[in-house]
């Protein structure tokens, strides 16, 4: 039979999710080119054209 996970397993269980979540976002944007991973960054100048 299964015990039941407490508070404190649950947050773990948690935080340890989270870590992994930024951990793989990180990793996603880092295989990006930088141009796009940036784009947050740019503001654009004129009609055609952007800037970091």
């Amino acid at each position: 039979m299964k015990r039941r996970a407490s508070r404190s397993d649950k947050l773990e269980a948690l935080k340890r999710e989270s870590d992994r979540a930024l951990r793989e976002q990180i990793r996603r944007l880092l295989r990006l080119a930088p141009q796009e991973r940036t784009h947050f960054l740019r503001k654009r100048v004129g009609v055609r054209a952007s800037c970091l």
